[in-house]
Parts: C-alpha cells; structure tokens; sequence
C-alpha cells in the first residue's frame, strides 16, 4: 500500500510542478517555452530560417551556430561579403566585439 500511495504522491507532484502539457504525447513540462519547442518536433516547425542559405531551424540558437559554423568562416577565409548574410540575426551579436584578456596566452609560454 506504501508503494501506491508513493505512486499517487508523485503523479500529483508531476501535475503541480510540470503544469505545461504537450498536446500531442502527453509530455510534461516546468516551462511554457520547453513545452512549445517540444511540440515543433510533432508539429515539423522550423520558424528559424538561415538568411543566408534558407535552411531552418527548430531552436534560436541552432541557427546560431549554423551561422557560425557555415557561414561566417566562409566569410572570413575568402574576404568577401555574401549578400543577404548579416552577422547580426535577430538582436544577437555573431561576431562578439568584447576583449579576450587571455586570447594571446598559449600553454607554452607558462611556466
């Protein structure tokens, strides 16, 4: 009977602490937010498109690194400004201006 009620005890905690319900499996979820990206995977939703060639993306930051992997070391190793692709995408900085204070410091020069 012990387990039963130890069962019980937790479904409801389930419900009071994951309130956000996924409409299609049942999933549950802390966060709103987590429970609308979650449902894209059922819903095949991708509302973040590269600017640059057109592929989308589930999550911000998956296209974020897109950029950063395809596109802007491309960028920087031919010279060359492709039309259509700004650094900048949706408020995010891609090319982070702010100091690297250890950025010339190399393991060999360490005692």
């Amino acid at each position: 009977m012990a387990t039963l009620n130890y069962h019980m005890a937790a479904s409801l905690d389930e419900e009071m602490f994951r309130p956000h319900q996924c409409v299609f499996c049942g999933r549950r979820f802390k966060r709103k937010d987590h429970r609308i990206e979650h449902e894209r995977i059922h819903t095949g939703e991708r509302p973040y498109p590269c600017p640059s060639c057109g592929r989308a993306f589930v999550q911000k930051h998956q296209l974020m690194s897109h950029i950063r992997r395809k596109h802007l070391k491309h960028l920087a190793d031919s010279g060359s400004n492709q039309p259509g692709l700004n650094p900048v995408v949706a408020g995010t900085n891609m090319v982070s201006s702010r100091p690297r204070p250890h950025a010339n410091i190399s393991i060999s020069n360490l005692p």
